[in-house]
């Protein structure tokens, strides 16, 4: 039989179970921040995050840190002459013509404040070694193998030298913490091969699982995947992809509401018989 003690610790339970058993999702589409509170870092002039100062000085207004070790910001894809064939090479921007480019590119970012979600566009990248890395608030490490997502999971096409300029861009790749625990660390970082990363998106995420992934660290949901191989942005201003629109909030996600039911009927449960 129970008691008020044993009701009242099944609540306490259920509601913390709601952390414990909550997985991230690997979020394949930038939309899966749309219409949620979040910040985006679009490397572009006209924002002042087309160099390190500007982009540093955003982010640490919103309680992060950022901090490139490898890679250089630009306004073009320049290892051709011509435009159309830049793609390949070094992928390019995705929104305006600001991003970052390089061989190698590390970039992290420590946030103060964890945030529920994080990712950012890929371009030009073919499958060389690096890796996509956040670090959750219990310090447990998801690295996110880049070879993996491009040729063993399949999860991104990968952008070879000869592709043109119309497929650019890989995709996007990021971690839901899914109302678990929450994310205090990315870090991204990859070798061997010129390419691109543009648009950072970090805060909060409504990712809605499709499918299931097996990656080089297990089997994760995933959502559904955004546009992939697709034109690089050559117009400042303008991007190559609908972007997501920062709002106030969706519903939680379904992670949340299971278990959070099973602690109100236990509380209920405990009113009625007392």
């Amino acid at each position: 039989m129970f008691t008020i003690r044993s009701h009242w610790l099944l609540f306490i339970f259920c509601l913390g179970a709601v952390n414990l058993l909550a997985a991230p999702i690997l979020i394949l589409d930038a939309n899966a921040f749309d219409g949620n509170p979040f910040q985006q870092i679009d490397f572009e002039e006209a924002s002042g995050q087309n160099n390190l100062g500007g982009v540093q000085s955003f982010v640490s207004s919103h309680g992060a840190t950022f901090s490139l070790s490898a890679g250089d910001f630009t306004t073009s894809s320049s290892t051709a002459t011509n435009s159309s064939l830049n793609g390949g090479f070094d992928g390019g921007a995705v929104s305006g013509v600001g991003h970052l480019r390089g061989s190698p590119i590390t970039v992290a970012i420590d946030f103060s404040i964890p945030v529920d979600a994080v990712g950012l566009f890929m371009g030009g990248v073919v499958s060389d070694n690096g890796s996509f890395q956040v670090t959750l608030t219990d310090n447990s490490l998801l690295s996110f193998s880049l070879s993996d997502l491009t040729t063993t999971a399949g999860l991104l096409p990968k952008v070879d030298n000869s592709d043109q300029s119309a497929n650019a861009i890989n995709g996007f790749i990021g971690v839901d913490a899914n109302d678990g625990l929450l994310i205090k660390r990315m870090l991204y970082t990859h070798t061997g091969d010129t390419h691109s990363i543009d648009d950072i998106f970090f805060g909060t995420a409504n990712s809605v699982v499709a499918a299931t992934a097996n990656t080089n660290i297990g089997s994760f949901e995933r959502t559904a995947f955004g546009p992939q191989f697709f034109q690089e942005s050559l117009t400042p201003g303008s991007s190559s992809t609908p972007l997501p629109l920062e709002g106030n909030g969706v519903v939680p996600e379904p992670s949340s509401y299971v278990l959070f039911g099973l602690a109100i009927m236990s509380f209920l449960s405990w009113q009625k018989k007392n």
